[in-house]
């Protein structure tokens, strides 16, 4: 499948921007500090078109994990009381970028629950020089285990949850389950 043309134009916006791990820097916030690539790199994922974020409930919390806090952003539909289907989703971000504010977690997210669906979006460790593997896969299983447990609060039915999630968060789910 070919890539998108208006997606390929900015290909060339993030060429040369350090990546984390490989071109020897610890995060990519060092990256980011360089006003050059923070430019290129907002406008590379800057929205395409406008956008208006559907009406839902969010809520942000934290949950217990293995390691420490992990922060989970809850969407909920406005419509209906309980016995919603659940989603754990987990963003991408080649493991070593990404967060709840991302376009990929956040209006993901927000889709889902304007469709029916509570969703949680787990923002997990992300790997470091210091920080990696199993730490990120820790902290999704712990949500995973806390999404499972917490029917009630979150107004699901617990015959009807999943996870899923996008590039490295899809491995993450993935894994997840497999430890299940």
């Amino acid at each position: 499948m070919p890539v998108h043309p208006l997606v390929a134009a900015r290909f060339p916006l993030i060429d040369g921007i350090p990546v984390p791990l490989i071109d020897g820097i610890p995060d990519f916030d060092e990256s980011l500090n360089n006003p050059e690539f923070t430019e290129r790199y907002l406008t590379y994922t800057a929205p395409y078109s406008a956008y208006s974020m559907p009406d839902v409930q969010i809520e942000d919390l934290t949950i217990d994990g293995p390691r420490g806090a992990i922060s989970i952003r809850l969407y909920r539909p406005r419509t209906g009381d309980s016995d919603h289907p659940g989603l754990l989703w987990v963003h991408g971000g080649a493991f070593v970028t990404g967060e709840l504010d991302m376009p990929e977690a956040h209006v993901v997210s927000a889709e889902m629950a304007a469709r029916g669906a509570v969703v949680a979006s787990v923002d997990y460790r992300l790997a470091t020089e210091t920080l990696r593997y199993p730490a990120p896969l820790d902290d999704v299983y712990a949500a995973w285990r806390w999404f499972c447990s917490a029917a009630g609060y979150l107004r699901t039915d617990a015959s009807r949850v999943g996870i899923g999630g996008a590039s490295a968060g899809g491995n993450l789910a993935a894994a997840a389950t497999l430890r299940a």
